[in-house]
């Protein structure tokens, strides 16, 4: 539409096509070409609008738009329109058929799309705006968040905005949709996993128990599908935990069961450290001990638990001591 109004403000502009009336002062002139611009475009704006907007993107099955342009059409559609309309049904499919958000950020993504529902919230029913919000979760679950963090805060976002709409939609499976990509953040590793657990309990702790149940689902179920590589690792896991399950009314046979497969890992990690510790002392031509006198006065540091009755008690000059780790 600024294309269109750019040219026919040139066209209309005196002496570039034709100067209407000829004689007369320019101020005289330039008021006879601003109301003829006024007449055409008011005769002409909505025909050239359905253009580019109803005909040129017609349908669902149209090449995607961008995240950003599509939202801004389910804007422009709306003001046109005043009322739920063909074109912006259309302009709402097409939102949830993008294949990014970019260059949008996570977080612009929300704001954008808080702003799109804000537009339309009061000329739909509240069936049509709970579809238009489905089809930016749609669009949203495409891209992956940054961190377990930003996907968590968004999804608390969106359920607030959207429990906060004249509506008052509850929708309980709209952070579970959201949940959907975090596979790969708060999942792809132990480390990441234990950060998704602090995030949930950060941001979400307050909230909704049934949203709260559904955010630790993810970290929870990657903690106890997978080993830790570190003792420390295993430790934080299950200090994350039972910080995410205190003064909530969660089911404690749930919370509990969760955390005795969390101290289950803390035993066998500590056994892998050592024997990392093993390697790496080995690897730099570590000396095996029994006594710090088999070290010439250095320490023996007892990395395997040793005593000295097996002759394979510890490492000279070792400075990690795994038995007593921090």
């Amino acid at each position: 539409m600024s294309l269109f109004v750019a040219t026919l403000f040139v066209i209309l502009t005196p002496g570039i096509v034709f100067t209407l009336p000829k004689r007369f002062s320019k101020i005289q002139v330039a008021i006879i070409h601003g109301l003829l611009f006024a007449a055409i475009y008011h005769v002409t704006h909505k025909a050239v609008w359905h253009y580019l907007y109803a005909e040129g993107f017609a349908t669902a099955s149209s090449p995607p738009l961008s995240f950003l342009t599509a939202s801004s059409m389910v804007r422009a559609s709306a003001r046109s329109a005043q009322q739920y309309s063909a074109n912006l049904d259309t302009a709402i499919t097409r939102v949830g058929a993008t294949a990014t958000l970019a260059p949008l950020k996570y977080s612009d993504a929300i704001a954008e799309m808080k702003k799109s529902l804000k537009e339309i919230e009061n000329i739909v029913s509240e069936t049509q705006y709970s579809d238009a919000a489905d089809q930016f979760i749609a669009a949203l679950n495409k891209t992956t968040p940054l961190s377990y963090a930003e996907a968590i805060k968004g999804a608390n976002e969106i359920s607030t905005f959207l429990m906060g709409s004249k509506f008052n939609l509850n929708k309980p499976d709209t952070l579970g949709k959201l949940m959907a990509p975090l596979a790969n953040v708060g999942g792809a590793t132990y480390a990441s996993a234990v950060e998704g657990l602090k995030a949930v309990a950060t941001e979400l702790k307050s909230g909704p128990v049934n949203n709260y149940i559904t955010a630790l689902t993810g970290p929870i179920n990657s903690l106890t599908s997978r080993t830790p590589a570190t003792y420390v690792e295993a430790v934080a896991a299950v200090k994350a935990a039972t910080n995410a399950f205190r003064d909530t009314s969660i089911n404690s046979e749930m919370s509990e069961s969760v955390l005795m497969i969390l101290r289950s890992k803390v035993g066998p990690a500590i056994s892998a450290d050592l024997q990392k510790a093993k390697d790496a002392a080995a690897a730099v031509g570590g000396k095996r001990c029994n006594y710090s006198s088999d070290c010439g006065g250095a320490p023996c540091n007892k990395v395997d638990g040793g005593d000295g009755s097996n002759g394979v008690g510890g490492i000279c000059n070792w400075n990690w001591n795994l038995n007593q780790p921090n």
